[in-house]
């Protein structure tokens, strides 16, 4: 069931990870209609636009692979609106990987990231970055209420990205504390 795509290992069927890549634009437009209804600029538009292109979409994709490769084993077959729930959910595992990211290469000081220079390094992000980190953060808890705030578990699925989101905050701090008391010149 495993193949090789572009360099990255493709854990579940095919058919599943195209109906993932090609749930993206949908998602994506999702986001950005919203944004766009709050009356946010043009050139904001574009440049979360370019965010989420540039940083989620890029991805190695493997926390929503195992989450989608486990889906498939307990359920078998899923369609129609539960369909959509689940890559939706896949996705959110991505975004939230990916602010975890961003806010990694900031406090490391990184360069690289998957062969290409870190989204922080970009002239026109620098510490916007920061905030993108936030931003994309809060994008998985608008989408968990697009996608399940009718489903009898969402606030226990609100509470397990909550505690996510604070052990990686807990863990990055733990990396940077342990950093500095071993290297209090940096």
């Amino acid at each position: 069931m495993s193949v090789q795509d572009k360099g990255s290992t493709i854990l579940i069927s095919k058919e599943l990870y195209d109906d993932f890549i090609s749930f993206f634009p949908k998602l994506k437009a999702e986001i950005l209609t919203h944004w766009t209804s709050r009356k946010l600029p043009h050139f904001a538009i574009a440049y979360y636009n370019e965010l989420m292109c540039e940083t989620v979409f890029r991805g190695k994709h493997m926390r929503a692979q195992l989450f989608l490769l486990a889906t498939h084993y307990i359920f078998e077959e899923v369609s129609g609106e539960s369909k959509e729930s689940f890559l939706g959910l896949a996705w959110i595992f991505e975004i939230l990987q990916t602010a975890s990211i961003i806010g990694d290469d900031i406090t490391d000081n990184s360069t690289m990231r998957r062969g290409q220079k870190c989204w922080h390094l970009n002239d026109h992000v620098k510490l916007i970055a920061v905030n993108d980190m936030v931003l994309l953060e809060n994008i998985c808890f608008f989408l968990l209420k697009k996608y399940f705030s009718t489903h009898p578990q969402y606030l226990n699925l609100v509470e397990a990205f909550h505690d996510s989101t604070l052990r990686l905050c807990i863990g990055q701090g733990l990396d940077l504390l342990a950093e500095n008391s071993i290297h209090p010149e940096r």
